[in-house]
């Protein structure tokens, strides 16, 4: 009876390989930044008048609550917040696009956290949150560019900067 146990097992070991596969290759997607993070596709950064500014575009039910300007740390994963505003307003429900001056708090939003500084040379981090989290974008203000928005790549066919047709094209698909 020992043989139907080996054939048993023998018959397992395919399925559990191919578990442990899909898995590490899931794993190795998000350390290798494949993976979409859903939202993200939504922000973009660019110069607007020369100034660096956060395009944020919202669909029906997702205002924009909070606008965060970090420095992106990545040694010990602890950023430091530069900039940060709050919505103070109800929102509309409806689909808009928001053009944020950083370091200026438009209309319906309060400064958190003022910009003390001009903006550093390191990776910097815009962090957009709709009631929730909902991803970013990460640049340096030396590579931004007027008409042109730094986005999350993955969301546009691996292309870090896009035009705003694009842009705006891409997000109207995806309300």
């Amino acid at each position: 009876m020992v043989p139907v146990r080996l054939s048993r097992a023998r018959h397992r070991r395919p399925v559990v390989g191919a578990a442990v596969l899909a898995t590490a290759l899931c794993c190795a997607g998000c350390f290798l930044g494949t993976d979409r993070v859903f939202g993200s596709q939504r922000i973009g950064v660019e110069l607007l008048g020369g100034r660096p500014a956060v395009l944020v575009y919202s669909c029906p039910g997702h205002p924009v609550t909070a606008v965060s300007l970090k420095k992106h740390n990545i040694h010990d994963m602890n950023d430091v917040v530069l900039w940060q505003i709050e919505r103070t307003s109800a929102a509309g429900d409806v689909e808009s696009v928001e053009e944020i001056l950083i370091g200026q708090a438009p209309a319906g939003y309060r400064t958190v956290v003022p910009l003390s500084s001009p903006l550093p040379a390191t990776s910097l981090d815009v962090d957009v949150d709709r009631r929730r989290p909902d991803g970013g974008v990460t640049f340096k203000a030396a590579n931004l560019r007027e008409g042109s928005l730094r986005v999350d790549a993955s969301w546009f066919s691996q292309h870090s900067s896009v035009g705003r047709d694009r842009f705006l094209s891409v997000n109207r698909k995806n309300c």
